[in-house]
């Protein structure tokens, strides 16, 4: 189990969540903080364009650099995950 993070277009993040369905099915989860803004019922990230995603298997995700709506998988987090494996 990983977490990836990811930077995608804000004004697609539905169809970068449509996107990882169609390639993943549903082997993972997007998670980012968000707030109500205002008097209105808008929730707004509080990342920004970043996002979460825990997946099972990470090297499927790092292979896919071209789904709709993402940017880009921010990198070394496979030394980070070895790092902190080693920690443990």
């Amino acid at each position: 189990m990983t977490w990836i993070v990811a930077k995608i277009n804000r004004n697609q993040e539905n169809i970068f969540k449509k996107s990882l369905q169609e390639k993943f099915s549903n082997d993972f989860e997007l998670f980012y903080p968000k707030i109500l803004k205002g008097n209105t019922q808008v929730c707004v990230n509080l990342l920004g364009e970043y996002v979460f995603l825990k997946i099972e298997n990470n090297s499927r995700v790092t292979r896919e650099k071209y789904l709709k709506g993402l940017k880009y998988f921010l990198n070394h987090f496979n030394y980070c995950i070895s790092f902190l494996a080693k920690k443990s």
